[in-house]
């Protein structure tokens, strides 16, 4: 079963091409899983996805902010769709990772910030505290040493 219909509202959200990520289209032929758009071109199913028609009234990105979300793994998120373990850190549209890459933390500022975000099942929150508190007493540390 296809996941598109003739006529349905789609965007680019992954393609061989970068100029193609962002365009929109309505879906005017279905051939072997792809999708022909309005302007003439093909794009396989996992590079679309739905526009909903009360969403077409949003908000347009320009392409560089578009791409920096893209790089901080904000959008096309395949692999922070799960995680591992009992964090809860996948339920989130902005995990630590992108804040580590965003703000070019330091390992140290990275492992606080990871604490501060997570919900770990099984553990309490003040061990969390604890542990941050510890990562800054070492950090506090190598920063005197300097």
């Amino acid at each position: 079963m296809n996941k598109f219909q003739l006529n349905d509202l789609v965007v680019v959200v992954k393609s061989i091409t970068s100029e193609n990520i962002g365009l929109e289209g309505r879906v005017t032929d279905i051939k072997d899983g792809s999708y022909q758009l309005d302007h003439g071109s093909y794009f396989p199913e996992e590079c679309l996805e739905f526009i909903y028609e009360n969403q077409c009234k949003g908000m347009y990105i320009e392409k560089e902010t578009y791409d920096k979300l893209a790089k901080l793994g904000i959008l096309n998120t395949s692999v922070r769709a799960y995680n591992r373990g009992s964090s809860d850190y996948s339920q989130h549209i902005i995990q630590p990772w992108s804040i580590w890459q965003d703000w070019n933390l330091n390992p140290w500022d990275a492992d606080i910030v990871k604490r501060i975000l997570r919900t770990k099942q099984g553990e309490s929150r003040i061990l969390d505290y604890e542990k941050i508190i510890h990562i800054c007493e070492e950090r506090i540390r190598q920063l005197r040493e300097e």
